[in-house]
């Protein structure tokens, strides 16, 4: 298998060989650009990744801008319905690893808006000025009632 070299630059001039050399803060800035329209949490090694229904989609390769989505099914044939429903979608997706109740797919950044609602990606709450306010007043009588 020929394994080509990509050689990634930071602003500061500071070359990588490969995408396993650069540290979690990197990985961690990329991720929280999608912070401001899904919800975002950290794993065990403080890496950041997007929140799912079924699992997690996390960074797979930072030069190509690819995702991988991570999930884990209640049932193989919860799984069957997940992978019927994934060929119906027009977004070319790779499936990287399978087994009985998991599944490994790889897909572009920029299609991660068409396979949100597949995935069940979980978003952030948009609350109106108004609604907020309401909600400030509610919590307000909440602490009075406390004291």
């Amino acid at each position: 298998m020929n394994m080509e070299t990509l050689t990634i630059e930071k602003p500061d001039g500071i070359k990588w060989k490969h995408e396993r050399d650069i540290p979690n803060a990197v990985w961690n800035r990329y991720m929280k650009k999608f912070g401001k329209k899904y919800r975002l949490a950290k794993n065990g090694i403080n890496i950041w990744y997007i929140c799912c229904k079924f699992g997690t989609i996390q960074l797979y390769s930072l030069s190509k801008h690819q995702l991988c989505f991570i999930g884990v099914f209640r049932s193989k044939r919860h799984l069957t319905w997940f992978k019927k429903t994934l060929k119906r979608l027009t977004v070319k997706a790779t499936i990287m690893q399978e087994n009985d109740v998991g599944i490994m797919i790889m897909f572009d950044e920029s299609k991660l808006d068409a396979v949100s609602n597949t995935l069940r990606i979980y978003r952030k709450y948009k609350i109106s000025d108004e609604r907020r306010k309401v909600l400030a007043k509610r919590m307000a009588k909440v602490r009075e009632m406390k004291q």
